[in-house]
């Protein structure tokens, strides 16, 4: 099947949580998950991964990994670090008014149920 996967890496190593790091792109020096939505595959099956080597022909392919599948789980994360910027208008004990963070009602809707942090940790 073809597939978009988000690339992400396991925060801890024992495997006891499921918070997983984003990745912009794979990477070769480490153990990388790739997560796509597709038809539920159980483990123990082996996978490989190909790229196209040229978008002109249609059978030319490359291999770019190999691996195994994890157990599907609905309840995995995958964390993503952004830094939103704007220029505060107005601070009040916990609030603070940010003016020219958002530009989109579609941007306003995604981070709306988001919780932020400032630099010194306390929520913001």
């Amino acid at each position: 099947m073809s597939v978009r996967p988000i690339f992400s890496m396991q925060l801890n190593a024992t495997g006891k949580n499921d918070k997983f790091k984003y990745l912009r792109f794979l990477r070769k020096d480490m153990d990388v998950v790739a997560t796509a939505y597709c038809p539920i595959i159980y483990t123990p099956c082996k996978i490989i991964c190909f790229t196209k080597q040229n978008l002109d022909a249609p059978v030319a392919m490359d291999v770019v990994a190999s691996g195994i599948v994890l157990p599907p789980d609905p309840l995995k994360v995958i964390l993503k670090r952004i830094v939103l910027t704007g220029y505060p208008l107005r601070c009040h004990k916990k609030k603070a008014t940010v003016r020219y963070m958002f530009f989109d009602p579609k941007d306003i809707k995604y981070f709306k149920p988001v919780e932020l942090y400032t630099q010194s940790g306390l929520r913001g």
